[in-house]
């Protein structure tokens, strides 16, 4: 494969790593190739970027390159959360033997967000309407292998991204329900309860959702039988 123009863009989770090749214009990227691997399947992301070179990118000039990454990036650098793996970007420009001030690491969160502004509408699905403000705010919330969240925002007539760590923010209940959901994870596992925990903890959970549903069909049969 001979391309020129081409930016390498990727997404390294804790259960999927997304690469792919991007053709440049001046709106949107136009897809070329993009594969997805298990990243538990891999020692580090220097294999899996080798192994995509070397299958799908052969001979290619690939001009710079992103990589979203599950977890905080400081200084170039990421230990990303739900996989014992550190990457930085000068690791990602060896493997991909492109300059290091053509490589970018960022947030996945933060990464995603970027795409806010370049999607078209069938790719776009209204969960309730409202009064959208053209100029305020955006805000991308991210459920997967953990909990990622983002903020849109303009700064000099520029949407920036700014990445938050959502999922390591404390669950905060405020319902009956809630507060028992709570208590049925405290007792069985934590002391300390996040939400990307909440989130991970169906098997965890799965007792306090057990008493819920018999609590429900016995009020349920209870009014059924008040009612003959």
């Amino acid at each position: 494969m001979a391309l020129t123009n081409t930016i390498l863009a990727g997404d390294i989770g804790g259960t999927k790593t997304l690469l792919g090749l991007f053709a440049c214009n001046n709106h949107r990227p136009e897809p070329l190739v993009i594969t997805r691997y298990s990243t538990q399947d891999y020692k580090d992301a220097k294999k899996i970027l080798r192994d995509f070179i070397c299958k799908h990118a052969h001979g290619t000039n690939i001009n710079a390159a992103t990589l979203g990454v599950a977890g905080p990036v400081r200084n170039a650098s990421c230990d990303l959360t739900n996989i014992p793996w550190k990457i930085d970007s000068t690791t990602i420009s060896d493997a991909l033997n492109i300059d290091l001030p053509n490589v970018q690491l960022i947030n996945d969160v933060e990464a995603m967000a970027y795409a806010i502004p370049i999607l078209r509408s069938d790719e776009v699905a209204t969960l309730q309407e409202g009064n959208a403000d053209p100029q305020g705010n955006t805000v991308l919330i991210a459920p997967g292998t953990g909990l990622g969240a983002s903020v849109m925002t303009k700064l000099n007539n520029r949407l920036v991204s700014i990445a938050g760590e959502l999922g390591h923010t404390d669950y905060a209940p405020r319902t009956p329900q809630e507060i028992l959901f709570l208590q049925a994870i405290i007792k069985t596992v934590w002391t300390s309860v996040i939400r990307t925990r909440v989130i991970r903890s169906r098997s965890v959970a799965a007792p306090y959702f057990h008493a819920q549903s018999q609590a429900l069909r016995s009020n349920q049969q209870h009014r059924h039988s008040t009612r003959r």
